[in-house]
């Protein structure tokens, strides 16, 4: 098996949510917390997701722990087949971030999505991603073209 479900949690979903200024709340409400926060990661550049909470819904969180290096489309295809995931993009990976802090595990969280719904930047595909540590905390992007490496994880919903 290519990964282990490490964390598994349902989020719900309050009246406040809304996805078009999530990013610029949080920034505003968090951006502290991150010795490093992209200045790219806003609602006008991720404006298009696959999946947009809305208020009073509840989602199932996963967090897996990739355990053999894949390309991030091997990880999209394989975690869709074989999970049903429902990738998120920046916004609702922050609001995880900001109302489930202490369920989400120290390290590396990328946030995996297709192509259609990421930044495209000088021609490559940006996928935000979270780096959670006791001290600091990053949330910036990465290149899609990059494997997802053995020991990172990966969060979707379900």
């Amino acid at each position: 098996m290519n990964f282990e479900i490490e964390r598994s949690f349902l989020i719900s979903v309050d009246r406040f949510y809304n996805q078009q200024n999530q990013l610029k709340k949080f920034r505003e409400e968090f951006g502290s917390r991150f010795v490093f926060f992209n200045k790219y990661i806003t609602d006008e550049n991720f404006s298009k997701a696959a999946v947009v909470p809305m208020a009073t819904e509840e989602w199932m969180v996963e967090i897996v722990l990739i355990k053999n290096e894949m390309t991030t489309n091997q990880c999209v295809d394989f975690l869709l087949k074989t999970r049903n995931a429902r990738f998120m993009g920046p916004q609702a990976f922050s609001y995880v971030f900001e109302k489930k802090r202490e369920l989400l595990p120290k390290g590396k969280i990328v946030a995996i999505h297709s192509e259609e719904y990421l930044l495209k930047e000088g021609g490559e595909y940006l996928i935000p991603y979270m780096n959670i540590n006791n001290s600091y905390n990053i949330f910036n992007l990465r290149f899609l073209s990059l494997p997802i490496e053995e020991g990172e994880r990966v969060i979707y919903f379900r």
